[in-house]
């Protein structure tokens, strides 16, 4: 399955595969109700859903990381929150083996 993960640099760092939950962080009001959302990361099934979000928030990075993932159990993908949405659990490091490609964004 194709999707798309907004991320800070053109070496989709380590960092941008992590949930809140990894980073210690407390859980936000729809984590609360959806423990998916913070265990895992927010992606999009469409590249132009991507960059319509990155330009609401600049802050979630300025490169697009387009992956490939497999639809196995060590990867768990969930439809979540609005249209394209979708939350990823799974570890970092794995994640981060399946970009194939990683595009700046305006």
């Amino acid at each position: 399955m194709r999707l798309y993960r907004l991320v800070h640099g053109a070496d989709a760092p380590f960092g941008d595969f992590l949930s809140d939950e990894a980073k210690g962080r407390e859980k936000r009001r729809e984590q609360l109700t959806d423990e998916r959302l913070y265990r895992g990361i927010s992606m999009f099934s469409s590249a132009i859903t991507a960059r319509r979000i990155q330009r609401q928030v600049p802050q979630l990075g300025r490169w697009l990381a387009i992956l490939d993932l497999p639809e196995v159990g060590y990867i768990e993908i969930h439809k979540t929150r609005g249209p394209d949405h979708y939350t990823v659990i799974g570890l970092p490091l794995i994640l981060r083996q399946h970009v194939v490609a990683i595009e700046r964004l305006r």
